[in-house]
């Protein structure tokens, strides 16, 4: 961190007292949702250098603040885990924390509407889509029926409202009840299949999370500062100038403790004192910690296995059973080749073993499924709204390219394949949609990319996609035909099979609009391209059908339910 943790904390509690300051004041609503993205952001940049300490603090009740100011910040750190632990892209999570942190809404001096149609206007949809239901729900939560409503909420609502409960059961519970009281009544209240919301959260903060006060079997008390994989490390108590140790202990995550009452802290140094050089030496030095991050891979490389198994694949005389075993040792992958491979057997015969399908496959083919399903990884590692309709539309316009491969020659299907994702991936990287829940309006040009959905002209789909393109090392064709796959054939400056590929990609995607969204090209524009690349393609109006219903037929694709 660049400040102490009390520093941080102090800025943090401070701007949640002006944030209500600028409410009481019925200040402007622009006002109001900069401060709110204020203080998300900073929240979010202290959790992500020093996750332990931030968790822990939603524990805690800082009596220097007023019970309002103390709800908030609990809501705000739980609603910064839960999207932690359901692995949220940060573009997202900021949203539901800015909804977390205004869940009262309705409450406010000022006018709730306007700020939520402010709201609305800056196209944040994660923040006013999950506020809206949520907040008008919480007052109805005493009355019958309100547990059965929430089958009608979306993901993000939901996890919201299960932020609500937490916090609201937190704040009116005696103080000799702690976390795991809290969510044993959540647990019986709310309906089974909303059970998903909270399995996450357990490994993570379990019963007893960090920053409870514990009673052990000698009856001492310490604060449970982290977890690792078999140790607590916590700070014991002195019953008498009520005070903490200077050291930090390990103990087994076996032996018995008890949870007492919230730890009440008034001066903020003291979290320094808890989470000092010494807890820090031991937290790093045990083994990886459960409250660490998930691993978050680098998109921009791709992985150093994969790098690997590829040269193993170009070798002259490649080693099978060298390739099969690293392939086997990568889990996702082994699964992917083993499951395309028995997919495309003429009897759809389950293969077991990774050497078998990969000789089925074929050295080339292999190396194609690979890069492919590496990518789909890398690229859906985070959680957004939006998220499975974009890797639907991916895998279609995947299955559409393989069609029409199949009636060209001298291309590899799966080569074809690769391409269509890595010329989808703008879509999985678009900050724009990160903060969407329902698809945008769609363009006018059904085989641009950056046509697909009007977006703010903040940076091009396709620019983004041959980014990736080029970081991962795939190869100059491709990356031309991303560049210029929306030229019209005629007009395009491409040649020979830079320009076969670009068509291909533009009248898959105008293909893949039709099957998704049912868009017919009836602009002008889009006439002309789909008969200049069925020209240039040598394909009839019947080839086109015939591919639909291949498409139809194989894909598996769905339209996500909201």
């Amino acid at each position: 961190m660049s400040e102490s943790l009390s520093e941080e904390f102090s800025r943090l509690l401070a701007g949640l007292a002006e944030l209500e300051e600028l409410i009481q004041s019925s200040d402007s609503s622009a006002v109001i949702i900069s401060h709110c993205f204020s203080l998300t952001r900073h929240l979010q940049a202290c959790f992500e250098q020093a996750p332990a300490p931030c968790m822990a603090q939603a524990q805690l009740i800082f009596t220097s603040y007023t019970d309002s100011q103390n709800l908030r910040l609990k809501r705000m750190l739980l609603a910064l885990l839960f999207s932690h632990c359901h692995r949220w892209h940060p573009q997202s999570s900021s949203g539901l924390i800015c909804a977390a942190m205004t869940l009262d809404v309705y409450s406010w001096p000022l006018n709730s509407d306007t700020f939520i149609r402010q709201i609305k206007r800056l196209d944040q949809q994660v923040w006013a889509h999950s506020l809206i239901p949520v907040s008008r729900l919480l007052p109805l939560r005493q009355k019958a029926g309100f547990y059965r409503r929430f089958a009608r909420l979306s993901h993000p609502q939901l996890l919201l409202m299960v932020v609500a409960q937490v916090s609201i059961a937190a704040e009116k519970r005696p103080a000799s009840q702690q976390w795991h009281h809290s969510l044993r009544r959540l647990t019986k209240q709310i309906p089974p299949g909303c059970y998903g919301m909270l399995e996450p959260l357990l490994p993570i903060l379990g019963l007893i999370p960090p920053g409870s006060i514990i009673q052990r079997q000698d009856n001492t008390k310490a604060i449970l500062l982290s977890k690792t994989r078999d140790t607590y490390l916590i700070k014991g108590l002195q019953p008498h100038s009520r005070t903490f140790n200077q050291y930090t202990e390990q103990i087994a995550v076996a032996e018995p403790v008890q949870p007492c009452s919230a730890l009440q802290v008034e001066n903020l140094s003291l979290l320094d004192t808890l989470w000092d050089k010494d807890w820090q030496r031991l937290h790093q030095e045990a083994e990886a910690s459960l409250s660490a991050p998930p691993a978050r891979q680098i998109l921009s490389k791709p992985p150093a296995k994969l790098l690997a198994i590829q040269d193993l694949l170009r070798q002259e005389e490649p080693e099978v059973d060298n390739i099969s075993a690293h392939i086997a040792a990568e889990g996702f992958l082994a699964r992917q080749l083993k499951y395309t491979a028995s997919h495309r057997s003429r009897m759809n015969l389950q293969m077991e073993e990774v050497k078998h399908a990969l000789l089925f496959q074929g050295f080339e083919r292999t190396s194609s499924i690979l890069v492919q399903q590496a990518l789909l990884n890398r690229l859906n590692q985070q959680y957004f709204p939006l998220q499975q309709h974009i890797l639907q539309l991916c895998v279609l316009l995947g299955h559409i390219l393989e069609a029409l491969g199949e009636r060209q020659s001298r291309i590899q299907n799966e080569s074809l394949v690769t391409l269509g994702y890595f010329f989808c991936a703008g879509l999985f990287i678009s900050s724009a949609l990160k903060r969407r829940v329902r698809l945008p309006k769609r363009g006018l040009e059904l085989f641009s990319l950056d046509s697909l959905f009007t977006l703010p002209a903040t940076s091009s789909r396709a620019q983004q996609s041959m980014t990736l393109a080029r970081s991962w090392q795939q190869d100059r064709l491709s990356l031309e035909a991303i560049r210029c796959h929306h030229q019209l054939p005629e007009d395009s400056e491409l040649s020979g099979m830079s320009k076969t590929l670009a068509t291909l990609l533009g009248l898959s995607l105008m293909i893949c609009r039709q099957i998704y969204f049912a868009d017919e090209p009836e602009q002008l524009v889009n006439r002309q391209y789909r008969e200049q690349a069925l020209q240039y393609l040598q394909l009839q109006p019947q080839d086109i059908r015939d591919v639909i219903i291949e498409v139809f037929e194989n894909s598996q694709c769905y339209w996500p339910l909201e």
